[in-house]
């Protein structure tokens, strides 16, 4: 528990997670997905975002999980899943709330803000258990700072490979916890 009492993500914060989340109301397969990736070999992937339906030859390749809104998965979003502004939002809301309570709950050491919103947008990509296994946590909870806020970078990967946009979100959490982000 952080010392001090628990503490709230920032406006800042939200516009980290909104500033690499981006909102699509219709859902759309995994990046990584055999789909997508067909997707986007046929010059149909800013389509697929856009919502237009996904043409009959593609039926059948796997594209799970699929997303919507900012970010969210789970076993009620599938293709065909559209949602409103006021949905997207209230996920999101929810969902960084959960991250926020999370980091809350599992870091031991006093936080500015800046470092706490580094933290929950964090888990907000990562997830909160990747957190909470994390190298991160452990040094910070050990007071080295210098040594967690280096292992963002090192959450840069999807399916083995380094994602342009992962290392870009981590870089900037990393900015967000020095205190460079504001």
């Amino acid at each position: 528990m952080i010392p001090g009492g628990p503490m709230r993500y920032s406006r800042a914060g939200d516009a980290l997670t909104k500033g690499f989340e981006s909102c699509y109301f219709h859902a759309y397969p995994d990046p990584a997905s055999p789909l997508a990736r067909a997707l986007l070999a046929a010059g149909l992937w800013q389509a697929t975002l856009r919502g237009e339906p996904i043409p009959v030859r593609f039926e059948g390749m796997a594209g799970d999980p699929w997303t919507v809104g900012y970010g969210a998965t789970g076993p009620v979003i599938g293709p065909g899943t559209i949602w409103t502004q006021q949905q997207a939002d209230a996920d999101l809301a929810a969902r960084e709330a959960h991250c926020a309570a999370a980091v809350n709950a599992m870091v031991d050491v006093a936080l500015t803000q800046d470092e706490f919103d580094a933290l929950v947008d964090f888990a907000y990509n990562a997830g909160v258990g990747a957190l909470q296994h994390s190298t991160l946590l452990r040094l910070l909870n050990a007071k080295q700072f210098r040594a967690a806020a280096e292992q963002f970078q090192l959450w840069d990967k999807a399916g083995g490979h380094v994602v342009a946009g992962l290392l870009r979100r981590r870089m900037a959490e990393a900015q967000e916890f020095a205190g460079a982000g504001a």
